[in-house]
């Protein structure tokens, strides 16, 4: 009776339809070699998040190149674990309850990898894209941990994978050491849409949605007399992205805006509607792209960054183009691709190239995350000097930079992190007073935004505006701070605010000896250098400019507080 029982189980698991996120990829062994205390085995352990029990037999997992298949009978029960693992590694998990020896588990790239798990009619269950860099950990990426899921019910979460925090360096068979953390949703981001040829796009996601959803041509549209779409085809196995057939050729001279109505996300729980900019790219031509930023001496912890401005009116494609550091008669020495596949530049933009984006994130956190691309190697910067330039693909020169440690602002001391940024887009990247160092109060640089010393030939009449004047610290939402805005039309200004009373005496310093950018604006609260409001009464702003070539600045306001 009871073997009946369990016939009548995988007859009803097997004829069952088996949705796509079912069963999941939950914990991945890429790299036992530094034994922490498990076996130098690799391992994928899967999970099944359904409701009813799930007939394994069939079913396929590979990496891409290599396949291998369940070969034998197993009938994962709801909310259950199974690990995969070669054969001849099999008595390595003897400890472990519930196992299937493969005749060989696809190889697990160390540095990273794609595996995908699909059920015995080819279907596309779960994939998932591991990198170092979702160890979070430099030390557990050199071997010996494995990579857990964090929140089983978001799957397609881009943080949803973290090194285990186990003593013994992963849980196959276990609940997973975050088991019971829940990840804040995050919508999805569409990168961009590239064109493949004039007629056929290709649509990018951070993370993956639903096939079917994307499977839909008529969720796409332009907000134009652009071609209508004729076919759009979901691209497998992470579904990240989809390509859409054109009725007729794109116009090469105009920039597009395709949008969508609502998709799906991956688990069909919540929907999102996109739009994405695109059209063909044009060949980059000389002064279309040139250096807007440069950090060459980063503190230890951090890493070169250089960021390109698109100052043309055309789009281009980021895999024309590649970098370099000259030797001193100008030769290009290493040169470093920018991409290894179509990546749109559009006009006005800006990319930042580093081998460390995170070092970039933690240290300006208002970078724009799109905007930043990690590269396996840069060309080698000096700290004291050295030469940067752009190549097209046929090696020719679009724009080089010559920099010194002596183009920082003279009164920076200590110039470890601080970025040197162009001043005018418009003038020659090969003068040297067409830089200087970014402004402290943009943690001395800005990359993938507007510079904080990018100027125009627009001035204002007068350098500062100080509003209001009278000051009233209540925190009512009027008039609670002063706000103080300035713009210079050099670069280098130091710049000191101070408070004094009627009697002359000095009550405060807003701000002492900072480096300013050739425009901002900075707010004071009415309090002293101890955090205590000031008395009712009127008082004197006094600001002073200090610049090593320009005129001074030295300016009064009245105001009062109440």
């Amino acid at each position: 009776m009871r073997i009946l029982f369990f016939l009548l189980i995988n007859c009803i698991a097997a004829s069952a339809q088996v949705e796509r996120y079912s069963v999941l990829i939950h914990e991945i062994m890429a790299d036992p070699s530094q034994i922490v205390g498990l076996p130098n085995a690799e391992y994928v352990e899967l999970r099944n998040t359904s409701s009813q029990p799930i007939e394994l037999f069939r079913w396929k997992i590979d990496n891409g190149t290599t396949t291998a298949t369940i070969s034998s009978y197993y009938l994962l029960l709801p909310d259950s674990t199974v690990l995969l693992c070669s054969r001849s590694q099999l008595p390595f998990f003897s400890g472990v309850p519930n196992c299937i020896g493969l005749n060989a588990l696809p190889s697990l790239s160390n540095a990273g990898d794609r595996i995908t798990l699909r059920s015995s009619d080819g279907k596309t269950i779960h994939a998932v894209e591991y990198t170092l860099s979702m160890y979070g950990n430099a030390v557990k990426a050199a071997g010996g941990w494995s990579l857990e899921m964090i929140d089983r019910r978001q799957p397609c979460h881009p943080e949803n994978w973290t090194a285990s925090i186990h003593p013994s360096g992963g849980t196959p068979g276990k609940l997973n050491s975050r088991n019971g953390t829940t990840l804040q949703p995050r919508n999805n981001v569409v990168l961009q849409c590239t064109a493949l040829s004039d007629k056929l796009l290709e649509v990018e996601w951070e993370f993956p949605m639903d096939s079917l959803s994307l499977a839909h041509a008529p969720n796409y549209f332009f907000d134009s007399t652009a071609a209508p779409i004729r076919n759009a085809v979901a691209v497998g196995s992470l579904f990240k992205s989809v390509r859409l057939e054109l009725a007729r050729p794109l116009d090469s001279q105009r920039l597009y805006t395709l949008r969508t109505n609502p998709i799906w996300h991956c688990r069909t729980v919540s929907k999102q509607s996109f739009s994405v900019r695109t059209g063909l790219p044009q060949p980059p031509r000389d002064g279309d792209v040139v250096i807007n930023e440069l950090l060459f001496d980063p503190p230890p912890e951090g890493s070169d960054y250089i960021e390109l401005l698109n100052r043309s009116s055309s789009m281009l494609d980021l895999r024309q183009l590649a970098i370099t550091a000259p030797d001193p008669v100008g030769r290009p020495t290493t040169i470093v691709a920018l991409a290894d596949r179509s990546i749109n530049f559009f006009p006005g933009e800006h990319l930042v190239f580093t081998t460390d984006t995170g070092y970039l994130l933690r240290r300006w956190t208002s970078a724009q995350r799109t905007h930043l691309f990690q590269l396996k190697s840069m060309p080698t910067l000096p700290d004291n000097e050295g030469r940067i330039a752009v190549l097209n693909l046929q090696g020719h020169v679009l724009d080089q930079v010559q920099y010194t440690a002596s183009m920082h602002a003279p009164l920076i001391q200590h110039r470890e992190g601080v970025a040197l940024e162009r001043i005018r887009a418009d003038r020659p990247s090969t003068e040297a007073a067409n830089w200087h160092s970014a402004a402290s109060s943009s943690g001395y640089g800005t990359p993938t935004l507007k510079n904080s010393q990018s100027r125009t030939d627009s001035a204002t009449v007068h350098p500062f505006s100080v509003q209001p004047d009278l000051l009233s610290p209540d925190n009512d939402g009027v008039h609670d701070f002063i706000h103080i805005a300035y713009a210079f039309k050099e670069a280098g200004h130091m710049l000191t605010a101070s408070v004094f009373n009627r009697q002359g005496l000095m009550v405060t310093t807003i701000i002492d000896n900072q480096l300013c950018g050739t425009a901002g604006a900075f707010n004071w609260n009415g309090t002293d250098a101890n955090g205590r409001l000031l008395p009712r009464g009127v008082y004197i702003l006094l600001i002073e400019t200090f610049h090593p070539s320009a005129k001074n600045i030295r300016y009064k306001k009245g105001f009062g507080i109440r």
